[in-house]
């Protein structure tokens, strides 16, 4: 496992062209959840589906840069900028790309990463610390709701790298991860949720 405690999670926001480049991703993940949160919450041991992971992951990108993909491959060979244009007008109204631009908004990038996150639910914790002093009420919860508690931290960590403090009520955040777990928000609306909490963080 990759041993990378400068590991940034506003990178997973990033394009990932290079599949081969996802393993390597999955492994930083892996180290920076378990000693950025997992012990900071009293995981002892962490259980990571790979496969789910890297489909995520995989999809996600997809998802998001998909359109730029294909305009940055077009333009390989269309010098033209009017043309580029034209042609990339007509596939944006009929490829059915899940986003149609080169330069989706912050709110967007998360709204799917915590989509697929969520869909495919990657992280469960198998062993809590029990030398961890919270309460049972809270050790349960946290073990019932691993995936969703962790994609809570990963997003907060994210807006976090903003020139602004982040802060977010306890009841929303059990909200939101109440959310994520029962109520299988759609990617629209998890766009809702989170464009009430980024206009206000610079992470352009």
């Amino acid at each position: 496992m990759a041993n990378n405690t400068g590991f940034s999670f506003i990178s997973l926001l990033e394009d990932i062209n290079n599949i081969n480049d996802i393993d390597t991703i999955i492994d930083e993940i892996s180290y920076a959840i378990y000693h950025k949160i997992a012990l900071r919450i009293g995981v002892s041991t962490i259980y990571i589906n790979h496969v789910a992971l890297h489909q995520a992951l995989l999809i996600y990108s997809k998802d998001v840069y998909g359109f730029a993909r294909t305009k940055k491959e077009i333009a390989k060979h269309i010098e033209d900028n009017n043309i580029l244009d034209s042609i990339m007008y007509n596939i944006k109204y009929s490829a059915g790309f899940m986003l149609e631009t080169d330069k989706p908004h912050i709110n967007k990038k998360i709204a799917y990463l915590c989509y697929h996150l969520s869909c495919l639910k990657p992280f469960s914790a198998s062993k809590m610390d029990a030398n961890f002093y919270q309460d049972v009420e809270q050790m349960d919860y946290i073990e019932n709701h691993f995936n969703e508690v962790i994609i809570y931290f990963i997003i907060i960590i994210i807006l976090s790298s903003g020139k602004s403090n982040l802060n977010i009520s306890d009841e929303n955040k059990k909200h939101l991860i109440h959310s994520l777990r029962y109520r299988k928000l759609n990617r629209s609306s998890l766009e809702l949720v989170f464009e009430n909490i980024i206009p206000k963080y610079k992470l352009y």
